[in-house]
């Protein structure tokens, strides 16, 4: 059975409303089956253990039990990466890192994708997108509402300074990477491994007056099309987004 996006997404949409029981205290049903999985499942020499989660935050264990709960032990691994043992993935960086790891996390979203946020401190949130457009991100989020009880839809502005980017599970019906043109007032992510030349015009003739590595944020002014019909942004000069089929900001 294929490993559909939409199923995942259907799967989040029809928990929305739902609180922890009792307010406050963090329990939760997400985290009390996966606690009866072997999801969490940790070894150390001879000895394994599983990982209790209910209790404590719950903003992964939600969007862990979705897929789960969705496409089985095995496909759920597969799909956002987790390892058959110590998987660390109820803390939220791991989480986004598991899926960094082997390419799949960008700044664009994705239906499906999974959104990460971030404080002062680093990320610290995780919801599922379920829809966006030019200027909005949908998704669903647990462990979070009214006193951080509930599982919500919320809706995002694209710019909005608490999201971090996205991660992208494996899907059998979606391949992860760039889905539209880029827009002037957005923030995009240098995917290639550099140096990204900043020019002074549209162009390869033009001059180098710096240069962008893999991980540099930049924001989009405007967005220019060269003669052979390569992408340029508008930054402090001008860089190459998209060259042929090959893609170096997303």
């Amino acid at each position: 059975m294929a490993n559909k996006a939409s199923d995942l997404v259907n799967y989040a949409l029809s928990q929305v409303g739902y609180c922890e029981d009792p307010k406050g205290s963090n329990k939760n049903k997400y985290a009390a089956y996966l606690d009866t999985t072997n999801w969490y499942l940790y070894k150390e020499g001879s000895r394994t253990w599983i990982h209790k989660i209910n209790g404590y935050d719950w903003c992964s264990g939600f969007a862990d039990c979705c897929a789960v709960k969705t496409f089985g032990l095995e496909q759920a691994r597969k799909i956002l990466n987790r390892p058959e043992y110590n998987n660390y993935g109820a803390v939220v960086k791991y989480s986004y890192n598991y899926l960094n790891k082997i390419g799949k996390t960008g700044k664009v979203p994705q239906y499906g994708a999974y959104i990460y946020f971030q404080n002062s401190a680093g990320l610290c949130h995780v919801g599922i997108v379920v829809s966006y457009n030019s200027d909005t991100v949908t998704t669903v989020e647990g462990n979070a509402g009214a006193g951080s009880n509930y599982v919500v839809k919320r809706t995002y502005k694209r710019s909005d300074n608490y999201i971090y980017g996205y991660g992208y599970p494996l899907y059998d019906d979606i391949k992860p990477g760039p889905t539209e043109d880029y827009k002037p007032g957005h923030i995009y992510n240098v995917t290639c491994k550099g140096p990204l030349r900043i020019r002074n015009g549209v162009g390869t003739d033009y001059s180098i007056i710096d240069d962008l590595y893999k991980g540099d944020n930049v924001l989009c002014k405007e967005v220019i099309k060269d003669k052979d019909g390569n992408t340029w942004l508008r930054i402090e000069g001008y860089t190459c987004a998209k060259y042929g089929k090959e893609v170096y900001i997303e």
